[in-house]
């Protein structure tokens, strides 16, 4: 009704000012002029009251919206609380059943790397006199936690191949606490071997591990292991294996595969002072208190058969002690490592000699302040081989706490000053492979032509 007497109030008015003023006919242009803009203005009155009406709608429409939106969120906030909780616990994101019956762990570790390394002398094969990389050394998810009851446990791992970018299943078990002391696990998970490779790469003192570690390194296995907290100070693992050959991709082997009638592993550890999760790491942070710790393992393989690599029957023995010290900032360690070929004829893997070998690794840490430990690392590596010389290395660097093992930076430099470069372990790992910033030829001197490897490492882990 508005817009019809807007219209006829407007007409009206024109009619009139055309009557008064039509016998002037030099007034017509003006009386022209005027009707426009009487016009414009009456469209511009229309579209005004158009938009208004809409503008209240759409209005009206928003509220109603938001009015559900807010329902919603507020029935569905109501059946998450009624039924599953989400949140960070401890540095930690879950997922958890109200009853608690169910519940998962997710958890990250990210390790980007720098190396530059320079030896002499080193075939173009091998990288050539100098080599500068950086490199995503792991990116792996990690998901944990329980089924129906806290005691039936489960991990798993999903990592990448730093070198294709494949996803790999480093870890797939289940645990079952049976009783307080005693627990089985199966599926696939780190033999109790090395206390190196027991602690997490997360926690490690340098930015890898050592070299006369990494030959003896059993890496995964797959099959059951036993726990049992024999007391308060000592605990004893047991396990049975397809046991570790390093052809096997990604410590996995196809069914009707395996080279092993079967491997035993076992270790031994005691608590001496302190508390057991002060073994876990290689620092000793402040209000800690003392700790000590032995270890004892070792580990067997029988029945190898023939393959495309080994053309002979053999037997596989090694063994491992070590001694870890923490105390007002400073922390020790030590451990020896060893491994025999029985039963077999002196043979070849990948063209380097199979031999009884022995390494050594001392290494020390001190937290100069709360966030800085400066660290220094001796290793020794000798094998029972014709022309081998026992190799020696050393590794002095740093880390910085951003924020504990959470954010964390690395940085050391290694020295290989004495000795042969070894070739590979085929039970272990390559003890100069690119993971750990190293590369050399096999029976290359490094009396002659010494190796120096800078790395530096950025870690984001929870």
């Amino acid at each position: 009704m508005s817009r019809l007497f807007n219209r006829l109030a407007a007409s009206a008015a024109i009619a009139l000012s055309v009557g008064s003023f039509v016998q002037a006919e030099g007034q017509v242009e003006v009386m022209s002029g005027q009707i426009q803009q009487f016009e414009k203005r009456i469209a511009e009155l229309e579209r005004q009251q158009i938009s208004d009406e809409l503008t209240s709608r759409q209005t009206q429409q928003v509220k109603d919206l938001i009015a559900d939106v807010l329902a919603d969120a507020e029935t569905r906030s109501s059946l998450l609380q009624s039924s599953v909780l989400a949140g960070n616990e401890n540095g930690k994101f879950f997922i958890r059943s109200a009853d608690n019956d169910f519940y998962m762990n997710i958890g990250a570790h990210l390790q980007i790397r720098y190396y530059y390394n320079v030896m002499n002398n080193r075939p173009k094969s091998k990288g050539g006199d100098k080599i500068s990389e950086f490199q995503v050394r792991r990116a792996r998810l990690i998901f944990k936690g329980h089924v129906v009851d806290p005691r039936f446990q489960y991990r798993l791992d999903v990592g990448t191949n730093p070198y294709n970018g494949s996803s790999v299943m480093e870890l797939a078990f289940f645990k079952v606490q049976v009783t307080d002391d005693f627990a089985v696990l199966g599926g696939q998970w780190q033999l109790p071997y090395l206390r190196e490779e027991l602690t997490s790469l997360a926690r490690q003192l340098t930015v890898a591990r050592a070299s006369a570690a990494e030959y003896f390194t059993l890496d995964a296995g797959t099959g059951l292991q036993f726990y049992y907290n024999i007391n308060d100070n000592a605990k004893f693992t047991g396990a049975i294996s397809n046991g570790e050959y390093a052809a096997y991709p990604n410590d996995y082997n196809g069914f009707g595969e395996n080279v092993f009638d079967y491997a035993l592993t076992s270790r031994l550890d005691m608590k001496l002072a302190g508390d057991w999760r002060q073994i876990y790491d290689r620092v000793s942070w402040s209000g800690t208190g003392m700790s000590a710790f032995l270890g004892a393992a070792v580990h067997y393989e029988k029945g190898f058969e023939n393959d495309a690599i080994i053309d002979e029957d053999l037997d596989y023995l090694a063994w491992s002690v070590d001694a870890m010290y923490k105390n007002k900032g400073l922390m020790l360690e030590g451990s020896m490592n060893g491994s025999h070929v029985l039963n077999a004829d002196e043979t070849t893997f990948l063209g380097d000699p199979l031999a009884d070998a022995v390494g050594v690794v001392l290494q020390a840490g001190f937290m100069a302040t709360e966030k800085v430990q400066p660290f220094v690392r001796y290793e020794y590596f000798d094998k029972d081989s014709k022309g081998f010389e026992a190799n020696q290395g050393v590794t002095v660097g740093a880390n910085y706490f951003i924020n504990k093992h959470n954010l964390k930076l690395t940085s050391d430099v290694v020295y290989f000053f004495d000795g042969t470069a070894p070739g590979m372990n085929p039970f272990g790992n390559d003890p100069m492979s690119g993971a750990l910033g190293f590369s050399a030829q096999p029976g290359q001197d490094f009396s002659q032509d010494p190796m120096i490897a800078w790395r530096t490492e950025f870690q984001i882990a929870f």
